[in-house]
Order: structure tokens, then C-alpha cells, then sequence
């Protein structure tokens, strides 16, 4: 793979226009967006003069905004809960977030035996939930409950009366809404356009790209949003196949810009890590199938705001617990294979056992067979293509 490059050397935002939608909401609100999004992307495809009439909705997203990046939830911790709604009714109000921390040590009985404990929360209320890494504290874990006021004051009332204040004081449910943390070396996308592994349960992945055998890119097949994937790649070829004078990236390209990237026959989303030392190409990653390649800047135009709609779908991974059997720190060819051999064309579970400096997160994978799993990571030491490391916690 003689096109793959390193990520970017500076820390930036990407900022994302006004009408970009995060799927961050319950099923049942996912899907009357995720038709409104399949119903506005079929009418983009068979716009014939697309030239005339929707160019104005072409932007380039660039990195840097007088923005503050806070979120806007009205939910507050507290006595305040119960006036957060705002003068939305419960079927017009739009989706939130709402996060607290939670004590490392009360994670295996808020999530339960196989995810019993936070599935019935879920259903009960009507909400996603997620238990992330805290950004400053290895002794305390983010919870994230998305969904609309009610769902979520619902979801805190069933976690307090499984956890009650007298009996588990530290665990006082305020909300905290923790920005992400950047990493230096590293470009972030916002948290609503990034599909993320969830933490602490396993899921169904695909491999779909492998820069070494210690680092590719996985799909959550399973997802919800993951079937749009086919329908707005169409439309992406539908709208910049047809020899429009779409916008190109403004000159100088810079680190941080999502775009679209004509590679493979097709249009994809893609962002620039970095220009290439030739000012006329530049480093893209690509968004929704992973991967890495330098590309001409002739390849790339801006992207129309309607095809930000979807979450970002290839997570970015490393592989958890191994590194190279040489002592070069370097994957032999019979390492890729090796990998390659294990976890491509089927259908394999990951679960997060942390996350490396730059906020990558560190994965187990597991192959089914059958009613035996092998588990990768340890198969690639067990075939003498890698070495078992041991992470701190």
C-alpha cells in the first residue's frame, strides 16, 4: 500500500455547517430522519440541472471557527431537569445528549451481565446509551444518554432508583457534557458526525481497509445508519458524475477540510490530514471506508452539505495487546497477511479495551465460528507474526 501516509501534524476542528445532523436519538427518531435524509438525497439524484440549482448548497468545510464547540443541551442537573424542555413539544424537540460521570468501579453493575442492567434502561426509555473513557480521570467512565428531554429524564429516573443517592453518593447523575479530548497529531471530528465503537460491549464489525496489521479501519454493519451507506454512495456519483464545474478545494488545500474525492470510480467522503510536500497533492483519509492516499487536489471538490448528513461510518483502530515480532517495532509482510487472512470478508467482533495516546482506540477481535471464537489478537502471536504486550490500565 504505497499510498498510505501518516496523519497530519497539527491538532484542528473540523467545523461542520449548520444543517449537518448527528443520528445521536432513539431508533424511532433515527428512522423518520433517516428517511427525511434518503428522501432529500433521491430528489438531489434526479435533479437534471444541478447546476442552476444546487450549487449553493456545495461548501467547503474548513477547520476554524469563532464557534465554542459547547453543546447546547437543556437539561440541567438537579431540580432544573424538570424545565428543560424548552417551548418544544415532545414531537417537534430534536435530539440531545445528556452526560455524567460514572465511578469505574459501578460499571459492570450499570451495564449488567451481557448489557442486561443498561438494555433495559434502553428500552424502558427510549434512549441510546453509551459508557465512554473519561478524557482526564482513569478512575471515572462518561455516560452518554441520547434522546429527546422526556426519554432522558426517564433513563435518569430508572438509573436512580437502581443506584440511590444514600447508598451510592458518588454517583450524583450531574450533567458534565465533557468536550472531547484532542490529541496533539491528530485531526477530530465533531462527536455527531463520527460513528463510534461502543465501549465495554462487544459488536459486530467488518474489516474494510488495513494500513499494517496493527492498524485499519472497521464498519459496524449492524448500525442502524450503515444501509444509507449504498444509497449515498449512489447519489455522491449521481451528483458529481455528471461533469458539473462543482467548486474545487480552495488553494492553499488545508489539513482539517472534508470533502469529496474521486477515487475507485466513484465520489467518497474524505478529509485532508495534510498537504503533500507537492503543493498540488495532498493527504486525504478516507471517512466512511478508511484507509489513507495522496491524491492529486484535481481529484477533490467540495462537498454538498446534504451528504454530511450521515455519520462518518470506518472507525479507526489499532490492534489491542500486540505489537511486531521484530524487534524493528516495524509489521512484516507476513504479519499483514497473517491479519488479512484472520479478519477479511466476515463478519467479527470488537470490543474496546482502551485507547492509545493519540485517542485511537486499543480493540480485541474476535472471529465466530460456529459456537467457538478465535481471538485474533492472541491467534497473531500464537503464528509468531506478533508479540503479546501487555497495557497499562
Amino acid at each position: 500500500m504505497d499510498s498510505i501516509v501518516a496523519m497530519g501534524s497539527s491538532c484542528v476542528e473540523v467545523v461542520c455547517p449548520d444543517r449537518c445532523l448527528g443520528f445521536a436519538m432513539s431508533d424511532r427518531r433515527l428512522s423518520a430522519i433517516e428517511d427525511m435524509i434518503l428522501k432529500e438525497m433521491e430528489e438531489s439524484c434526479e435533479v437534471v440541472d444541478l447546476l442552476s440549482s444546487s450549487l449553493a448548497s456545495f461548501h467547503c468545510i474548513l477547520l476554524g471557527s469563532s464557534d465554542s464547540g459547547k453543546g447546547g443541551s437543556d437539561i440541567h442537573g438537579g431540580s432544573e431537569a424538570a424545565g428543560g424542555a424548552g417551548n418544544l413539544s415532545p414531537e417537534e424537540e430534536l435530539p440531545r445528549t445528556y452526560e455524567f460521570e460514572l465511578p469505574r468501579e459501578l460499571c459492570g453493575r450499570f451495564i449488567g451481565q451481557g448489557g442486561r442492567n443498561v438494555t433495559a434502561i434502553k428500552t424502558r426509555s427510549n434512549t441510546r446509551i453509551y459508557v465512554q473513557q473519561h478524557p482526564f480521570s482513569s478512575k471515572l467512565k462518561i455516560c452518554s444518554i441520547q434522546g429527546t428531554t422526556e426519554e432522558i429524564r426517564t433513563a435518569l429516573e430508572l438509573i436512580r432508583k437502581k443506584f440511590p443517592l444514600h447508598v451510592y453518593p458518588n454517583l450524583t447523575l450531574i450533567q458534565v457534557n465533557v468536550e472531547p479530548m484532542h490529541y496533539p497529531g491528530t485531526i477530530t471530528l465533531p462527536e455527531t458526525l463520527q460513528l463510534r465503537l461502543p465501549e465495554a460491549v462487544t459488536c459486530d464489525v467488518v474489516l474494510t481497509s488495513m494500513v499494517t496489521a496493527g492498524h485499519f479501519f472497521l464498519q459496524q454493519p449492524t448500525h442502524p445508519t450503515y444501509p444509507s451507506l449504498s444509497r449515498l454512495d449512489a447519489c455522491m456519483l449521481a451528483c458529481y458524475g455528471q461533469g458539473l464545474d462543482i467548486p474545487p478545494l480552495p488553494h492553499p488545500v488545508e489539513a482539517g477540510i472534508i470533502c469529496a474525492a474521486h477515487v475507485w470510480n466513484g465520489w467518497y467522503r474524505a478529509l485532508v490530514v495534510g498537504p503533500s510536500e507537492d503543493s498540488d497533492e495532498c493527504d486525504v483519509k478516507f471517512l466512511d471506508y478508511g484507509g489513507y492516499m495522496t491524491l492529486s487536489t484535481s481529484l477533490l471538490r467540495q462537498i454538498r452539505s446534504d451528504f454530511m448528513m450521515l455519520p462518518f461510518q470506518a472507525s479507526e483502530c489499532y490492534l489491542a495487546n500486540v505489537q511486531p515480532a521484530e524487534d524493528d517495532n516495524v509489521w512484516s509482510p507476513e504479519a499483514c497477511a497473517t491479519f488479512e487472512d484472520l479478519a477479511q470478508g466476515q463478519i467479527l467482533q470488537a470490543l474496546i479495551v482502551g485507547y492509545a495516546d493519540n485517542g485511537i482506540p486499543l480493540v480485541h477481535l474476535y472471529r465466530v465460528q460456529g459456537v467457538s471464537s478465535v481471538f485474533i489478537n492472541r491467534e497473531m502471536v500464537n503464528r509468531g507474526v506478533a508479540r503479546w504486550l501487555e497495557h497499562p490500565l
